[in-house]
């Protein structure tokens, strides 16, 4: 997986594990000594519409948005 390094960093400077999520194989920890605190987690892509590896954030669905989403 590319930026390793780069992740790690981050993790480091926010206080955070990084979760790592791809299409193949398993999750990946990064920063896993601040499982206890807050977390991201990241998706990584490989080769999803020609842009080349590359990674999205991702954020939590909150109950407001499932409930407005089942009521419509």
């Amino acid at each position: 997986m590319l930026l390793s390094k780069q992740l790690r960093a981050l993790s480091h400077i926010l206080n955070c594990c990084i979760e790592v999520i791809q299409a193949t194989g398993p999750s990946v920890l990064v920063g896993e000594e601040y499982q206890n605190k807050k977390q991201a987690i990241l998706t990584f892509h490989r080769h999803m519409y020609g842009l080349g590896e590359h990674y999205n954030s991702t954020k939590p669905i909150l109950e407001e948005e499932t409930e407005d989403t089942e009521s419509s």
